[in-house]
């Protein structure tokens, strides 16, 4: 059977239900919230956004497959705190973006996100990333030096070191067929059996059966040395008991590489990150914007 298009399957019985979760999944953000929808050549990008429109913006990109509302728990505090907050969903991906045939390679990836930071006034933003969506934003950053933003990767996958042999192999089955059942077990593992927010990962699951996601555009070899000739700030944050990698070994490889680097470690898994701890993540990153 053909695979449904977002569009046709966001109009479907099926869909209906992904956007019902999706709402329940954003009904954990603690301060009122809009959504607007860009449209550029690459996307028609659904983004949610929290703030004053003159407040200093920061974009959050969520790891795969975890759609915006990842950052629910976030968004309230860095509101509070004098912040505009900009959350699309990553064409592609699961959630409400839709992506178009035209971004089809790595520098279609960058130009959309460049593009979307134009049409949000969000020039120099600061760039919050988890997991795939820090290897997004290392990549964004080296590829427009023009823009002067600030750099926040929490468990930045395959940025400053692969993940472990052990974790690749677990993912394996969930990235081969995605399912439910799959998910789950790949998460379980790997937070070690921690509870999730039930709202996200209730959507995450029924997005793993059903979701018409495509291949994600995924950056390779990115020179992360040349952050140092860019200036520019960088911070990390690492969760202590991921099983993607070795905190300890990570961060030297960080300090190696960028020596004015800031980095942090918290007691938490890879996957519970962003929503898990809330308030030692938020408070991580209202740190590395200075605030």
């Amino acid at each position: 059977m053909p695979q449904l298009s977002v569009d046709d399957y966001l109009h479907s019985p099926v869909g209906v239900e992904f956007d019902r979760r999706y709402a329940t999944a954003w009904s954990a953000c603690e301060v009122d919230h809009i959504t607007t929808v860009i449209e550029s050549r690459w996307a028609r990008t659904h983004v949610t956004v929290t703030g004053d429109p003159g407040a200093d913006p920061i974009v959050l990109l969520p790891g795969a497959g975890a759609t915006s509302a990842a950052w629910a728990r976030a968004m309230g505090c860095l509101t509070r705190t004098g912040h505009r907050v900009i959350a699309p969903d990553l064409p592609g991906d699961p959630g409400l973006s839709v992506r178009y045939a035209s971004l089809a390679a790595l520098p279609d990836l960058y130009a959309w996100l460049d593009d979307l930071l134009t049409q949000m006034e969000a020039d120099s933003a600061g760039i919050v990333g988890h997991s795939y969506g820090a290897m997004v934003a290392t990549g964004y950053v080296l590829t427009h030096p023009d823009r002067n933003a600030k750099l926040i990767l929490l468990e930045p996958n395959s940025v400053f070191a692969p993940i472990s042999v052990r974790a690749a192999i677990r993912a394996a089955p969930l990235l081969a067929r995605p399912s439910a059942r799959r998910l789950r077990a790949f998460y379980e593992w790997e937070s070690r059996g921690a509870a999730f927010d039930p709202g996200w990962i209730q959507l995450v699951e029924y997005a793993a059966d059903s979701f018409p996601a495509r291949r994600p555009l995924v950056p390779r070899r990115l020179d992360v040395t040349r952050l140092n000739a860019l200036g520019r700030s960088v911070s990390v944050l690492l969760a202590e008991n991921s099983r993607y990698h070795d905190a300890g070994k990570v961060r030297t490889r960080i300090l190696n590489a960028l020596p004015d680097a800031d980095v942090t470690t918290i007691g938490a898994s890879h996957h519970m990150l962003p929503l898990q701890p809330a308030a030692k993540v938020n408070n991580a990153i209202l740190a590395a914007l200075g605030g």
